[in-house]
């Protein structure tokens, strides 16, 4: 199956949500903004209604809709392939929410996508965390790798990472990981705490990324 036919397929509502969890941590001030894999463009125009945006600029791999039509610019692309239209240094902060996993080649993306943060610029990225304990449990004493529609094993995932292996992809690029941030369902968060920090690799299911790009 081609990787268009893959979201092709998915329901609508695979590229409604708005991360709202992402818009927070965008630094304040009139910013240009490029989000990959920004599906509907509602987090980009939570971000603006928040008055952290100044330009947003969405892509994605799916037609433009009604809501693209809101963003400054929506650009239907593979971002495997993408070569951008913008000047290096043009965009403030880039968002990679739940897309990175997805390419065949994500740390190529990383490394394209870098010349065109600024100096002092901000790469906010989400990724799904492969040491998650729902994960080991069933691959290892289940024995079952199977594909889903969504979650950790959706089908639409090429590539896979634990939280050094994400620092890794964003270091090894020039950026400077400044913190990775998550949030836990109840229970979780229980056995983190009572853990001491020690089971939080295998409790958290996605990390949100936050990395600064230096230089002159």
């Amino acid at each position: 199956m081609a990787k268009e036919d893959i979201y092709h397929a998915k329901e609508l509502k695979y590229f409604q949500g708005a991360r709202n969890d992402v818009v927070e941590l965008i630094p304040s001030g009139p910013n240009r903004i490029l989000e990959l894999g920004c599906g509907a463009g509602r987090t980009l125009l939570n971000a603006r209604a928040c008055g952290k945006a100044a330009e947003i600029v969405g892509i994605d791999i799916i037609p433009a809709g009604d809501d693209q039509q809101q963003l400054d610019r929506y650009i239907q692309a593979d971002v495997d392939t993408l070569e951008l239209p913008y000047p290096h240094g043009y965009f403030d902060v880039i968002i990679c929410a739940d897309v990175l996993e997805h390419l065949v080649d994500p740390w190529k993306a990383v490394s394209r996508l870098v010349p065109f943060l600024k100096s002092g610029g901000t790469m906010i990225a989400s990724l799904p965390n492969a040491r998650d304990y729902l994960m080991f449990f069933a691959i290892s004493i289940r024995g079952d790798f199977r594909y889903t529609d969504e979650g950790l094993f959706d089908r639409g995932h090429l590539r896979f990472f634990c939280k050094k292996n994400m620092r890794e992809l964003f270091e090894q690029n020039g950026l400077k990981v400044e913190g990775f941030h998550f949030r836990l369902a109840k229970l979780r968060k229980v056995l983190n705490i009572v853990s001491f920090g020690l089971l939080e690799e295998f409790l958290v299911k996605q990390y949100l990324v936050i990395a600064r790009k230096h230089g002159n």
